[in-house]
């Protein structure tokens, strides 16, 4: 679900923004993500990651689900258009439950991340959004947060 604040009615004529997504990626030397093959995506948020590749304003460069047997965080590394990094992070907080009732002060919650900008020019900017209090046990949980969002960030804002 999004905020009234980012509707606005949708162009299928959007060549202006992914000319700019190209010029953005050549500047950085990165691949596009909107031509990532399916074999090379992780197979636990694959879909997810597909779907927000085909959209006009938020496009995911590197992911990771976590793995069992190796220390790797699960994460997320978007390149987003800045007039929408709001609705990002609105459906970033959206994708965790707010279903916790913990007291524990000063941090009221168990679930933990970490947001990150990176390089950004005048159209885009990279975030990247991270678990910080990885435990193996709760990988599942991890990925569900993931997918969640994934499935849930809309393809035009």
């Amino acid at each position: 679900m999004t905020s009234d604040l980012y509707q606005h009615e949708y162009n299928n004529n959007n060549h202006y923004n992914h000319n700019r997504l190209s010029r953005f990626l050549a500047s950085i030397n990165y691949s596009d993500p909107r031509y990532v093959k399916p074999k090379d995506i992780d197979k636990n948020i694959r879909e997810g990651i597909i779907r927000i590749n085909k959209s006009d304003w938020v496009w995911t460069v590197f992911s990771c689900s976590g793995h069992k047997n190796k220390p790797y965080h699960p994460y997320l590394v978007f390149i987003v258009d800045n007039k929408y990094k709001g609705l990002l992070l609105e459906n970033i907080y959206n994708s965790f439950s707010t279903n916790v009732h913990s007291t524990s002060f000063p941090l009221c919650g168990g679930r933990t991340f970490q947001i990150h900008t990176g390089y950004n020019d005048d159209n885009f900017t990279m975030i990247t959004l991270h678990f910080t209090n990885y435990k193996k046990s709760r990988l599942k949980e991890y990925q569900s947060v993931l997918n969640n969002l994934l499935m849930n960030i809309p393809l035009s804002p």
